[in-house]
């Protein structure tokens, strides 16, 4: 082998070995308490550290169900994608005419071009893509194309300057307390309920400012109730605390007392069939049904509609963490700890109803967390 060969070989080896070369970093935090960190994107992995609720971490890609993250003297090691906020933040462009498309894939319609330097809000991570707002909606660019600026963008008395995307200009944005006077009095709002839209979902700060410590990460679809407004902020109540989030991100919504009716009515009705036997594929709800089938069908009775296996059911609607389980999500298990198995619907103080075929069951109640793995949000 000649020398320039060796040479080819030699570097095309190294990048391969390379776990960041495909995907530019991005920011996120942890959303929950005492979330374990594995050294393998497994739930059955050995647990490296744990990582508490507001903790920072930066992510370098995803495996299956899993962020690669680096946090604090732990590098390459997993989190479980619900337990990780990524955060709203900026990417610079790094390339020419970089296609914008309107899903995350190469077969999504390009919608636009980057240009090189280019800043860009930016949110959650998909594959080898990365979410962007343009022109008001979410569109995606390839995340090798995108990476955190090594400085924020420049600033101008006190406004960050970032894409008009709608202009295809600068413009300045005010991200800081200073855009509005002190004294500035709270404005009251209309909306008593406000639901998170970005589906990365948005921080809860303590004051109305990007400054500001973060509380929580308020998860897509949640709905909070409004306290008052203040500028470009709304002041909302979540968990026992109180906290800022920017009004940009949150749209009125009916109060969260409309889904406590409805996920009464939808276990009341999924208690009708208490003691109907397990039968593999079954959708009767009456006759007998398997565990995906039972919540299938219960839900498919108040127009949610959802996929038929397990599997499919752990992509449908938003994450949500253990510590915020509400009443009428979906739970998901795994028995070998990575491939989703079965399926039930949380009713509330740690327990759940589903289709079991263990010790012929069939639809009963249960609060055995052993082999859980995740929660959707549905409705």
């Amino acid at each position: 082998m000649n020398a320039k060969r060796s040479c080819f070989v030699i570097l095309m080896s190294l990048a391969a070995l390379s776990p960041r070369t495909a995907m530019a970093k991005v920011d996120g935090v942890v959303n929950d308490q005492s979330v374990n960190v594995r050294s393998f994107a497994s739930v059955s992995s050995a647990v490296a550290t744990k990582a508490e609720k507001g903790k920072d971490v930066v992510v370098y890609g995803e495996k299956g169900d899993f962020y690669k993250v680096d946090i604090d003297d732990k590098n390459e090691v997993f989190i479980s994608k619900q337990y990780v906020t990524i955060k709203n933040n900026y990417g610079i462009v790094t390339d020419m005419d970089v296609n914008i498309r309107d899903a995350a894939s190469v077969d999504g319609k390009a919608i636009g071009k980057a240009q090189k330097g280019d800043y860009y809000a930016t949110g959650a991570l998909n594959g080898d893509w990365r979410a962007i707002q343009y022109n008001g909606s979410t569109a995606y660019i390839r995340g090798d194309f995108i990476d955190a600026p090594e400085a924020a963008p420049e600033e101008e008395d006190g406004r960050t300057l970032v894409i008009n995307v709608a202009a295809g200009e600068k413009s300045a944005v005010s991200e800081s307390e200073n855009s509005q006077p002190p004294e500035a009095a709270e404005q009251a709002t209309d909306a008593a309920y406000v639901r998170v839209t970005p589906y990365d979902g948005v921080n809860l700060r303590k004051e109305p400012s990007q400054d500001s410590s973060v509380q929580a990460a308020l998860p897509f679809g949640t709905v909070v109730r409004v306290i008052e407004k203040r500028g470009e902020w709304v002041k909302v109540a979540y968990n026992g605390e109180e906290g800022y989030a920017k009004a940009e991100f949150t749209e009125e919504s009916a109060a969260q007392s409309s889904r406590d009716e409805m996920a009464a009515q939808i276990i009341s009705y999924a208690e009708r069939f208490l003691g109907t036997p397990y039968r593999y594929g079954g959708v009767d709800l009456n006759k007998g049904v398997d565990c995906s089938g039972f919540v299938y069908s219960v839900m498919r009775n108040f127009d949610v509609n959802l996929g038929r296996s397990s599997r499919d059911m752990a992509n449908n609607g938003s994450p949500t963490p253990r510590s915020e389980l509400q009443k009428g999500d979906l739970l998901l298990f795994s028995a070998n700890g990575s491939v989703i198995s079965h399926v039930a619907i949380y009713i509330g103080d740690g327990r759940y109803i589903h289709s079991t075929e263990s010790k012929g069951r069939g639809v009963s109640y249960s609060s055995n967390f052993n082999t859980f793995v995740s929660a959707r949000r549905v409705f």
